[in-house]
Formats: C-alpha cells, sequence, structure tokens
C-alpha cells in the first residue's frame, strides 16, 4: 500500500462516490511538467490546484508608498491648509519641505501595508495553506474536500 493510501486511507468523493482521490499537493505537484530546457508548465488542472499565495511584504508595499507620495505631493497645499487649524508649524513645515514631507509620509504608508501583509502572512495565509495542505481532490470528477 503506498504512502498515499496509508495517510488518507480510502477516502471516497462526496460528490461521485469515487475511491479514486489524492492529496491536493500531491496532484497539483503531478501536475507539473518540466521540459528539456527546464521550463515548467502546468496543465489547467494543476493551477486549480495551486496554493494561496501570500501576501507580498515589499512589492505592494513599495507601490503603495509610491502612490502614497505622488498623491500627497500634489495635495499638499489642501493638506497644509486643512492641517494649519490643528498643528499650524507642522502645516507650514509640510509647506516649506513638500518632497521630504510627501516621502515621509509615502514611507510610512509602505511600512504600514508591510506590516499588514506580514501580519497576513503569518496567521491567515498560514492557516489557508494548512487547509490547502490536507484537502483532497477526486481525480475523477475535480471535485475538492477537506478531510
Amino acid at each position: 500500500m503506498s504512502n498515499q493510501h496509508q495517510k488518507y486511507g480510502n477516502m471516497q468523493c462526496p460528490n461521485c462516490g469515487s475511491h479514486n482521490t489524492q492529496s491536493v499537493s500531491v496532484a497539483h505537484q503531478q501536475s507539473i511538467r518540466t521540459g528539456y530546457n527546464g521550463y515548467q508548465s502546468i496543465s489547467a488542472f494543476g493551477k486549480d490546484l495551486e496554493p494561496p499565495p501570500p501576501k507580498s511584504a515589499f512589492l505592494y508595499p513599495l507601490g503603495v508608498a509610491y502612490m502614497v507620495g505622488v498623491f500627497t505631493f500634489f495635495g499638499l497645499s489642501e493638506i497644509s491648509t486643512r492641517l494649519e487649524e490643528s498643528w499650524p508649524t507642522l502645516a507650514s513645515w509640510f509647506g516649506s519641505h513638500p518632497i521630504i514631507a510627501s516621502a515621509i509620509v509615502g514611507v510610512i504608508a509602505g511600512a504600514l501595508v508591510s506590516l499588514s501583509a506580514m501580519g497576513f502572512n503569518a496567521s491567515t495565509h498560514r492557516r489557508q495553506l494548512n487547509r490547502w495542505s490536507k484537502g483532497v481532490v477526486c481525480r475523477r470528477c475535480g471535485h475538492r474536500f477537506n478531510k
């Protein structure tokens, strides 16, 4: 008896009743083909079985930092006007150092998004990946279910 059958027993698909089931991770791995030149391809069935992707803790936050910085720079006059009522010193500093102020606001926004992505990857993504690894797929009808 193979390790696959030992681990998952004789699982029956709740959709079609077939006993031709396999773990999602093994079925995904078997759907990847590597050509003679090292190029990898994956079948449509394998694409449906891909593990959940983690959130980027670098590229997406970098984009957010850039966009927030640009919008802050172009909206600085409005921001300074609104800040004058609450923090007049900060408003005058923003007005006299627009590039530095925009960069600081952008870096803070990027850091917050990066921390959020790292928190997601450490908790939610880990649970999603754990659930994915426990999934079973029917090789007859393609139905996915958990053991």
